[in-house]
């Protein structure tokens, strides 16, 4: 850290070195940021993909909502000549446990086209109760932790804006009994809510078995998410990707709060 002030940035967490970074979040250590060629901004996106037992029918659509929706676009994102945006991308999937679908934070062209499977699915604390709030909560810090490593980094070298992205794959019920986080996750998004570079976004699955739509928006506005979205399984796939750079603001010079 030499060199470095180790307080808190405006996304709420102590720069980590690293190599904190990588043993907390699993390796390997972080992409270097690159400002010949991220000079526009860093995009920093991290996913928390519900795979309880009442998200189990839905597996097929959360596989393609990353594998031809999510990591085409950010492909596509990198190879542009036309911008020079960086993007780094985590993923978790959450049940009863929380389990890294990948480690740390990867750059597209690390992430394979068909990187998650259906037997990722299938690991131990995975297809049981929801521990929502518990993973909303870890990938708001694990969010904070990278945008805070980096930012650190790009404020002495460049200049370049870091740009957290926060999306929440659920059908919106919490069952492990515990509001204890809730209060914690409202304050911490709501006190980000008017931050040009910070978006988070509650993504909804109608399953059947999770909250009613009408519940869900409600929870997205008690959550204090910047957006909600949903996911509709009868739009192309053309149509999905466009909704999905939407709802990241990839592009955008200036972030419209709301839904």
């Amino acid at each position: 850290m030499s060199g470095y002030a180790r307080n808190r940035n405006l996304f709420g967490y102590v720069p980590p070195t690293a190599a904190e970074f990588a043993a907390k979040y699993g390796g390997p250590e972080p992409t270097p940021f690159d400002k010949s060629k991220e000079r526009d901004r860093l995009c920093l996106v991290q996913f928390e993909l519900d795979a309880s037992g009442s998200m189990m029918p839905e597996i097929p659509n959360l596989i393609d909502a990353i594998n031809t929706i999510a990591i085409p676009v950010f492909q596509g994102v990198s190879k542009s000549l036309q911008t020079r945006v960086g993007l780094r991308i985590g993923c978790d999937l959450f049940s009863e446990e929380i389990v890294p679908a990948w480690n740390g934070m990867l750059p597209p062209n690390q992430l394979s086209v068909q990187q998650l499977h259906k037997h990722d699915f299938q690991k131990p604390g995975l297809n049981g109760n929801t521990n929502l709030y518990q993973a909303i909560m870890h990938g708001i810090e694990k969010l904070g932790n990278i945008a805070a490593y980096y930012q650190r980094i790009t404020s002495v070298e460049s200049g370049t804006n870091v740009w957290p992205r926060l999306l929440i794959f659920t059908d919106g019920a919490d069952t492990s009994g515990s509001d204890k986080l809730v209060d914690e996750i409202s304050r911490y998004l709501g006190n980000r809510r008017d931050l040009e570079a910070y978006q988070s976004v509650l993504v909804y699955f109608e399953t059947g078995y999770g909250l009613s739509r009408g519940k869900f928006e409600a929870l997205s506005n008690r959550l204090n998410f910047q957006r909600y979205w949903h996911f509709g399984s009868d739009q192309t796939i053309e149509e999905r990707r466009r909704a999905f750079r939407h709802e990241l603001q990839l592009f955008s010079s200036r972030i419209k709060p709301g839904k």
